[in-house]
């Protein structure tokens, strides 16, 4: 038998991205994404000390459920505070300009990120992160084309914005 370590960093390059795609789409809030996350692999670390499961990932969401609903068990839904989504914003710009992405560091973009409502943080993560197509990211979330079109639009003119405001001081 492998040793606990080897076996346990094995399962996490081989699984941490598919784990970070599962609860991604199922938190309720951007803050608890790292702590979730975080709190799995602990989880794991601890239980796999006498066994080694047959399947880790489905035994890595078992355990990511149950944290999940230990979470969230009496915790109501919070509506988010937007302004109603207009779901045919045109998507006239590229992406990113060549010029954001050299003058920005990732670390500045993530904190942007981060402070977006929940749903728009999700579909960032997803379409970005994860290189999800937009069908995937609107069928792993529930939600249509157009509203991920939309919610990538406005982050990306929020990630302009505050890039041209930093220029300007």
């Amino acid at each position: 038998m492998e040793s606990r370590d080897a076996y346990f960093d094995k399962v996490y390059r081989e699984h941490a991205d598919k784990l970070k795609r599962f609860l991604v789409a199922r938190i309720r809030s951007v803050s608890d994404m790292e702590d979730l996350y975080q709190e799995v692999w602990k989880r794991f670390y601890e239980r796999t000390a006498g066994i080694r499961p047959q399947e880790p990932f489905r035994y890595l969401v078992k355990i990511a459920k149950g944290e999940l609903y230990k979470r969230y068990k009496n915790q109501r839904l919070k509506n988010e505070r937007e302004e109603p989504l207009l779901e045919n914003i045109p998507d006239a710009q590229a992406p990113f300009e060549p010029a954001l992405l050299d003058r920005m560091d990732a670390g500045a973009v993530w904190r942007i990120v981060k402070a977006e409502p929940l749903l728009s943080y999700q579909t960032f993560v997803l379409y970005y992160g994860f290189d999800q197509s937009l069908r995937q990211t609107a069928n792993t979330l529930h939600i249509s084309e157009n509203a991920v079109k939309a919610r990538l639009y406005r982050t990306r003119e929020r990630i302009r914005a505050e890039w041209k405001g930093a220029d300007e001081q």
